[in-house]
C-alpha cells in the first residue's frame, strides 16, 4: 500500500501529499529496494497500479538512498526516475523512521509501504535490541507467575538471569 493512503487504480497524478507528514501504521516499513524480492514487488505492485501519483519512493538502505519509481501512470512504469528523491524525507535521525514528510510542491509521490505479517515489526537484530525483547519477556514471565502463584521459568538468554520462584508450601492444619 501506499502514504498517504490512495486507491491502487487511480490513475489520477494527485498532489494531496504537499507538504503532509504521514506516520507508518503499526506493523508497516517502507518497502525496501536492496530486498531480494522487490522485483518481484515492482512488478505486481508498481507497474500495473497508478496509486494517485506519478512516483512511489521506497528506501534503499544498503545506499540510505529514497529512489523513485515511476507508476503505471506513466509509459515507463517500473524505471526508477530517481535514485535519491529529495522530496519524501524521514522525520528525525532514526535508523527506522516512522514518520516521512512531503516537501515537494509540483511532483506527484506517495511512500510504498509493506504491512508485515501480524503486525510483526521487523527490527535490526543487534545484540541490545535482542537483549531488550528477551528481557521484556522475562519480565512478563515473572509478573505473570507472580500473580498467579506458581515459578517462573529459569533462564539465562541474551545475559539476564531469571530465578526460579520457589513455591511456598501451606502445611495442612489438622483438627
Amino acid at each position: 500500500t501506499v502514504l498517504p493512503e490512495a486507491s491502487p487504480y487511480s490513475r489520477t497524478d494527485g498532489t494531496d501529499m504537499c507538504g503532509v507528514t504521514v506516520m507508518l501504521p503499526h506493523g508497516a516499513m517502507v518497502v525496501d529496494t536492496s530486498d531480494p524480492d522487490f522485483a518481484e514487488i515492482c512488478s505486481q505492485v508498481i507497474v500495473p497500479h497508478g496509486w494517485n501519483a506519478d512516483l512511489l519512493s521506497c528506501r534503499n538502505a544498503k545506499r540510505n538512498a529514497w529512489p523513485a519509481y515511476l507508476t503505471a501512470n506513466s509509459v515507463a512504469a517500473g524505471t526508477c526516475r530517481f535514485e535519491d528523491l529529495g522530496y519524501m524525507r524521514p522525520v528525525g535521525d532514526s535508523p527506522l523512521p516512522t514518520s516521512f514528510k512531503f516537501t515537494g510542491t509540483s511532483t506527484s509521490v506517495r511512500l510504498l509501504i509493506e504491512l508485515t505479517s501480524a503486525g510483526q515489526v521487523v527490527w535490526p537484530t543487534t545484540k541490545l535490541s535482542l537483549q531488550l525483547t528477551r528481557f521484556g519477556e522475562l519480565f512478563a514471565r515473572k509478573h505473570w507467575a507472580k500473580q498467579l502463584g506458581i515459578s517462573a521459568v529459569t533462564s539465562d538468554i541474551g545475559g539476564f538471569k531469571e530465578e526460579k520462584k520457589q513455591e511456598k508450601q501451606n502445611p495442612v492444619s489438622g483438627s
